[in-house]
């Protein structure tokens, strides 16, 4: 699995009130066993910088 294509969908969602926030988000969560920590930490860190969606996002950030 090529896992910045999380990373790149995240950033595009980050600033759009489109559904995008709420599609990436759950991708990313349906595959949350399958991503590296590092990937995994570096998603965490840019939701935080999200203006758009902040529920999708948070859903993001509070997942362990």
């Amino acid at each position: 699995m090529d896992e910045s294509m999380y990373v790149f969908a995240a950033r595009y969602a980050h600033t759009r009130f489109t559904g995008a926030a709420h599609r990436v988000v759950n991708e990313i969560l349906k595959n949350w066993d399958e991503i590296s920590l590092a990937v995994k930490d570096q998603l965490k860190c840019e939701a935080i910088e999200a203006t758009c969606n902040l529920e999708d996002w948070k859903r993001l950030t509070d997942k362990k």
